[in-house]
């Protein structure tokens, strides 16, 4: 059954995830969407704070009701969110997007879209999760600390995009994901995800803040987790940050 999506539209906001959750809280049905041209108080993951141009690029949640899912499942909502965002944004653009661990979304190797889920759970059970995404469509410039990692689809055709377009096309990519998700065919979703990933035998860092781990990449299991292969044996990640092509110890 397709999601029907309810969009709120402003100027202006300190952060899309936070107006939504508190229409979660307060009962809003699943399929409220809230899009943004400017976030006062936008974020990232580790609460980190979310650069963007205002009214340059596309910024958005969208709130879900997936009571359907046990706790421990929730993960899949990350990776249906990178392929939705990948598909709008190759089907925009015409060029190849790839997706790296956990949830960052690429385009010529630097990142074009992140994506923050947010839930709130009652009594050991999922009530809502909000999705958050952040787009770099049209913006054109990044400062310092951003300009080698990040770019926008602007940067990359030299030509700018309707955002309004791309919402559209992420929405209905995410709604036919959704399907298969509460279907609880995480199968299909993650062998989708390793297709458009393009980590696999490369020398990797994950970091998780009070210690690292270096070693090659060797998969991402059927439940999310980064699967790195050391001297010492594999190990098994559910969260942490990712750095590529580190080298050898």
């Amino acid at each position: 059954m397709a999601v029907k999506f309810d969009i709120y539209r402003f100027h202006e906001i300190d952060s899309t995830n936070n107006y939504l959750a508190k229409l979660g809280r307060e009962g809003f049905p699943e399929g409220v969407v809230v899009v943004a041209d400017h976030q006062t108080n936008g974020r990232g993951r580790f609460g980190r704070k979310w650069s963007s141009e205002e009214s340059k690029n596309l910024l958005f949640s969208v709130l879900l009701r997936p009571t359907f899912l046990n706790l421990d499942e929730v993960f899949v909502l990350t990776f249906a969110a990178g392929l939705s965002a990948a598909y709008a944004i190759e089907g925009t653009t015409g060029l190849e997007v790839t997706l790296k661990w956990p949830n960052d979304v690429l385009l010529q190797g630097k990142k074009i879209c992140g994506i923050l889920l947010e839930g709130s759970f009652d009594s050991g059970l999922l009530n809502y999760v909000v999705m958050g995404i952040g787009m770099n469509v049209n913006q054109k410039k990044f400062d310092e600390t951003l300009s080698s990692i990040a770019t926008s689809m602007a940067i990359v055709t030299g030509r700018e995009f309707d955002r309004e377009e791309l919402l559209v096309f992420f929405l209905s990519h995410f709604s036919s994901i959704y399907d298969i998700v509460r279907k609880r065919d995480f199968y299909s979703v993650m062998k989708r995800w390793r297709e458009k990933c393009k980590m696999f035998g490369k020398r990797i860092e994950v970091n998780l803040g009070n210690e690292s781990f270096s070693g090659t990449f060797e998969d991402v299991g059927d439940d999310g987790k980064l699967i790195l292969k050391t001297p010492k044996g594999m190990r098994y990640f559910s969260a942490g940050e990712v750095k590529i092509n580190v080298r050898e110890d």
